[in-house]
């Protein structure tokens, strides 16, 4: 009892310590609110406390005076570092439509996508916090002064050009870069000509400066020897200089891009400021990586839902026509099988799968407890975490004796080809493990209305409990569990795989309706929104 009473005596002192030393930081704060680095110390202090300690300086954060708008936004910044409350992301967003900063409206734009795809695991919800933080506003204006018309050098063209637009080539694991690619190849293989175009938007140098936390983006960086090669010719890519602000990389393409003169420019990704400036001068087809229309004009989506709506498109923006595309995947195909061994997990334990860099976050109550839980009560049950960059340190390490974690891999279809059942966490995204599960015929488990979920249809579990009542069935039932991991497998190579032989033609067909579209919008006709 005496040694616990002298551990505990030593935390209470280091605690102590950590806010003395937190409000003192919090002084330096008060006296130069504008100084980034002083914030940095205080939130060094301040974001390990324990919860009393925290709500005091939480307390004192959200009392300080207003200030410049400078010293707000790092109050704002401070307050969503310590709470995780999206209302300080909404009320930096009203700070950055005053402050003409580029750096800083992409910076915050990332930090949007980033705490919605960890925490907004719904499409209606994700959707609006994007609204809510005004980013059609602050994206659009940020390339207005770009003359991106064509000016075309270098040889005459042989073919039709299509420019494709990425925000970011990384690995060929990443969705948006493997998409892009295969889509290159898929136009090559139907007569055109294409060239990749990426301004390396999801990297901001200075993102750590806008940011009371210190906080940043780490993405990848480009690996051309993993990118996906489909087409025998391979595909030209032009990326953006990094270490440039992301102004001067917007410049660097729109020179390359007006050079190129595209006949037609296909976004892949999310969102882009680039795509505003391209909308004036070309017809625009875009492909989300997300269940929800580009945040950027175009004239034709490429949506994987033919039922698609007004919900999904966004305010402050044109209505796209809407063409019914699913295909996003070439398929993995066979490659030399990975076994148990190694994993500690048994040959006959049913083995659950899930994959992400985020899962650490996107893991969460109540679906962390339910999972534990469920794991005592099925003693046959295995939980693979995948992906994670130090799974020593994720909140799932040491729950369980039955959850195992892997770094994150290169041959991911082949890790997922050992489990049983493919576990989609609730969140947005997840899209691209989930269509690797369904190729390899595992049946996926997954909420609706999400960017796993949208992929396995009537599935789709509408909450926690239709999501453990189906995950439940199948592990009792192994041969529930063949028939419907072979229908998701048939359902993949039907609606996703971009080797189907209708992939290339409906493609095509959606580039021909963006050229009419484009047509009719600089004649000045209103055009409205229509099934191709």
């Amino acid at each position: 009892m005496e040694v616990q009473s002298r551990v505990g005596d030593v935390m209470e002192a280091s605690v102590m310590k950590s806010f003395a030393l937190a409000l003192d930081a919090l002084e330096a704060v008060t006296v130069c609110p504008e100084h980034v680095p002083a914030w940095w110390q205080m939130m060094r202090f301040s974001l390990p406390l324990p919860p009393q300690e925290k709500a005091q300086i939480i307390t004192r954060v959200s009392q300080l005076s207003a200030g410049s708008l400078q010293a707000q936004w790092f109050r704002h910044s401070a307050l969503y570092g310590l709470t995780q409350d999206a209302g300080h992301l909404v009320a930096q967003a009203e700070l950055a439509a005053i402050l003409p900063d580029a750096q800083r409206r992409m910076s915050l734009a990332l930090l949007v996508w980033s705490y919605a795809l960890a925490h907004v695991p719904q499409r209606d919800a994700f959707r609006q916090l994007f609204v809510d933080t005004r980013q059609v506003e602050l994206l659009g204006g940020l390339c207005a002064t770009l003359d991106c018309a064509p000016r075309p050098q270098g040889p005459p063209k042989t073919a039709f050009r299509v420019a494709i637009l990425a925000q970011q080539l990384s690995t060929g694991l990443h969705a948006g870069t493997s998409i892009a690619f295969n889509l290159a190849g898929l136009l090559e293989g139907q007569g055109f000509e294409t060239r990749i175009f990426a301004a390396q938007e999801l990297t901001i140098a200075a993102m750590a400066g806008y940011s009371a936390c210190g906080e940043r983006m780490v993405a990848s960086v480009a690996e051309p020897a993993t990118w996906p090669a489909h087409w025998p010719r391979g595909i030209t890519a032009v990326l953006a200089d990094a270490e440039f602000s992301v102004s001067a990389r917007w410049a660097q393409l729109a020179d390359a891009l007006s050079a190129y003169a595209p006949d037609l420019v296909l976004l892949v990704g999310f969102a882009s400021p680039l795509a505003w400036a391209l909308h004036r001068s070309y017809p625009m087809l875009g492909l989300s990586l997300h269940t929800l229309a580009p945040l950027a004009p175009v004239d034709v989506w490429l949506a994987a839902d033919a039922a698609a709506g007004q919900s999904c498109f966004w305010p402050g923006l044109p209505a796209p026509r809407i063409a019914h595309f699913p295909y996003r995947f070439w398929p993995a195909g066979a490659s030399a099988a990975l076994t148990r061994a190694g994993t500690d997990v048994p040959e006959g334990a049913v083995l659950l799968v899930s994959c992400g860099s985020r899962l650490d976050q996107e893991i969460s109550e109540p679906f962390a407890g339910n999972m534990l839980g469920f794991l005592d009560a099925n003693p046959q049950v295995h939980w693979l975490l995948v992906g994670l960059p130090d799974p020593q340190r994720a909140p799932m390490a040491g729950k369980h004796e039955r959850i195992h974690h892997v770094r994150g891999q290169t041959n991911l279809a082949d890790w997922i080809r050992l489990a049983d059942i493919y576990l989609n966490p609730p969140r947005m995204g997840g899209g691209t493990s989930v269509a690797m599960a369904m190729e390899q015929a595992l049946p996926v488990v997954a909420m609706e209305a999400c960017d796993g979920g949208d992929k396995i249809g009537a599935l789709a579990a509408p909450d926690l409990d239709g999501y453990f009542a189906r995950l439940s069935q199948w592990v009792s039932d192994p041969a529930l569990r063949k028939r419907d991991g072979g229908n998701l497998r048939q359902a993949f190579h039907d609606q996703l795989d971009l080797s189907n032989p209708a992939a290339g033609p409906q493609l095509v067909r959606a580039c021909e309706q963006a050229i009419e579209c484009f047509g009719l919008r600089k004649a000045g006709a209103r055009e409205q929104p229509a099934l191709l």
